[in-house]
């Protein structure tokens, strides 16, 4: 299993609510919104993680960090 986390600014709060209902609607993927600005996305793979970092990169400007 691997995980992100990941934060973003004020403005962009709303399409990161989005982004983590699309993840979520994935069985492969676990996406927990922790608060406003921060959420946890759990992929069982490399491949996985690297759709995940791409939707979010394609649509806000987070701030990504691989938790281990």
């Amino acid at each position: 299993m691997k995980a992100l986390k990941v934060t973003v600014d004020w403005a962009e709060m709303d399409l990161f609510a989005a982004t983590l209902k699309e993840l979520n609607d994935d069985e492969n993927i676990f996406a927990y919104q922790i608060d406003t600005l921060t959420g946890i996305v759990v992929c069982e793979n490399e491949c996985g993680l690297a759709y995940c970092r791409s939707c979010f990169d394609y649509r806000v400007a987070p701030t990504i960090e691989e938790v281990k």
